[in-house]
């Protein structure tokens, strides 16, 4: 198993792992009709390298020369560049008129999925290909960026999963996560089609 940087080739076997690792939530905020969808846009915003949907904020798992997994990771100090990066990207795909409202729906999602606490290394898009899962690729990628917490002496790993996701939940439980906060489930989240979430942590043991 090889694990490195994603690369802009990788976007057309990156946009279904990244969907797969959270669809309903994407689809809630990306998809617009059939002609702009989250897995169109991930495809092209991942040919770019900068941004929260670029190639360089993904690390991928290579098996027999295939993409197989990705994962990304962040923390609470994002640059206003990687923002930047962010927004041009929406706004090259959509256009000016559908932001608005894909902005608006990104900011409900924070009522279930939290920033990241001073002290936290989040963990997101982890994503495995069926043919490869239960094979250790989840396992490799959460430990690779649970060393990057550790190098940027953070004390915890943490990341949110649908209270309904059990498979989910048991797999990262039996990476050493705990349950921290449930969500609940507003009612701009409803309308959005979001249930409640969990917050996991993880202690970081060598930061």
């Amino acid at each position: 198993m090889n694990i490195r940087q994603a690369a802009q080739f990788d976007a057309q076997a990156l946009a279904p792992l990244i969907l797969a690792s959270g669809p309903e939530t994407l689809a809630a905020i990306l998809d617009i009709n059939t002609d702009l969808t989250a897995l169109k846009f991930l495809a092209k915003s991942l040919t770019e390298p900068e941004g929260q949907y670029g190639y360089l904020n993904h690390w991928v798992a290579v098996a027999n020369l295939e993409t197989v997994a990705c994962v990304s990771s962040w923390h609470n100090k994002l640059s206003g560049a990687f923002h930047q990066a962010t927004l041009s990207s929406l706004l090259d795909f959509y256009g000016t008129h559908h932001v608005h409202n894909i902005l608006r729906n990104s900011l409900i999602t924070q009522d279930c999925i939290p920033k990241p606490a001073a002290n936290e290394w989040c963990v997101g898009h982890l994503s495995v290909t069926p043919k490869y899962q239960g094979q250790g690729y989840g396992k490799a990628l959460l430990d690779f960026v649970e060393q990057q917490g550790v190098n940027a002496n953070k004390t915890f790993l943490s990341l949110d999963v649908a209270v309904n996701n059990t498979q989910a939940l048991e797999f990262y439980e039996r990476q050493g996560f705990v349950k921290s906060t449930e969500s609940g489930i507003t009612p701009r989240m409803l309308n959005l089609g979001l249930g409640a979430h969990w917050h996991l942590i993880k202690e970081l043991k060598g930061s």
